[in-house]
Formats: C-alpha cells, sequence, structure tokens
C-alpha cells in the first residue's frame, strides 16, 4: 500500500494534470511548443491558460524559464507517459464502453430493477473484458 505521505504528491501530481486542457499545456510545451501556440488550440481564454499553467507550476510540472514556460524532469517524465500511453487509454475505454453496451444488450429482457440491473450489466462487463484479456495473452503466447 502506498503510504500517507507518497498517496498525497503523486495524488497532488495527478490532480494537476486531471484536467484536459492541463495535460495539453503540459504535453504540448514538452514537445516544444510554446505557451502562444498552444493559447490558441484551447477554447480558453488567456488568463485560463495562465491559471492552469500555475496549477502545473505548483505541482513542479513546469516552471518559469528564461525562455518562457518549461517542462521540468518531473514534468517531462508524465508527459512521456501520456504521449506514450494515450492511444492505449483511449482504446481501453473504447473497448469497455463496447463491453458495457454489449453488457446491457445481453441483460435487457432480463426482469431486474434498476440498481439491480445496474450491477448486473457491470459484472457481466468485467467478464467481458476478462474474456478479452484471457484471449489477447493466448494469442500473445502462441506469437512468443
Amino acid at each position: 500500500m502506498v503510504d500517507a505521505d507518497d498517496a498525497e504528491v503523486v495524488g497532488e501530481v495527478l490532480q494537476a494534470v486531471g484536467n484536459p486542457h492541463r495535460l495539453r499545456l503540459l504535453y504540448g510545451l514538452a514537445t516544444g511548443r510554446s505557451r502562444q501556440e498552444l493559447a490558441g488550440e484551447l477554447p480558453i481564454s488567456g488568463s485560463g491558460v495562465t491559471n492552469h499553467l500555475r496549477v502545473l507550476a505548483d505541482a513542479d510540472l513546469i516552471y518559469r524559464g528564461e525562455d518562457g514556460w518549461q517542462v521540468s524532469p518531473l514534468g517531462r517524465v508524465i508527459a512521456d507517459w501520456v504521449g506514450g500511453s494515450a492511444g492505449d487509454i483511449v482504446e481501453a475505454k473504447h473497448r469497455l464502453g463496447d463491453a458495457q453496451e454489449q453488457a446491457a444488450a445481453e441483460l435487457a429482457e432480463v426482469p431486474l430493477s434498476g440498481q439491480e440491473l445496474e450491477r448486473a450489466v457491470q459484472r457481466r462487463k468485467w467478464e467481458l473484458v476478462r474474456e478479452e484479456v484471457a484471449g489477447l495473452l493466448e494469442d500473445a503466447d502462441t506469437d512468443a
């Protein structure tokens, strides 16, 4: 288990990047883009961009350098992780959504109340996900 102090530090960092605008700002800065470039692409005001940059700076993910905002070593680790994992995360969320829809369709005719049906759909969704993961692992094992 993560101790309380570590959880607080990690929670602070995750909270800082837990906003889509801040995530895009961090990743954009890490890939060499300027604040001005990034501000032009975000659907928020200039003061909104500044506020988001301050949150990232307070979490030690970026800092003000001589040439404007720079990404800290910690910020680079987070940006690299996001850049390398974003596609996988999005794909996983889509697959979970597909499993949710499939489970709901399979259980649509089952006579359950609202909360019972919701729980049954959740259980079935995770069964479908486990089956898919098991299949992927089998495929990887036979390919090796």
